[in-house]
């Protein structure tokens, strides 16, 4: 378990270079790289979850909607 201390959320823009950032945060106190995925899952579908320096930059897309069709 690692203790992150920042956060970076960002999402892919369609047909463009750069992702746009949602969030770019402190996070205080730390919190554990679980808690935070675990947040990031209630809202999004993770991409990807890099961890360095004890900040963490997340890649999340639309989370699916359980509806039927």
């Amino acid at each position: 378990m690692t203790t992150l201390n920042h956060v970076i959320v960002k999402a892919p823009r369609q047909g463009k270079k750069k992702d746009r950032v949602l969030h770019d945060q402190d996070i205080v106190p730390p919190c554990s790289d679980k808690q935070i995925m675990a947040a990031l899952k209630q809202q999004y579908e993770v991409l990807s979850f890099v961890i360095e320096n004890g900040t963490a930059t997340a890649l999340v897309g639309k989370k699916a909607t359980d509806e039927a069709e």
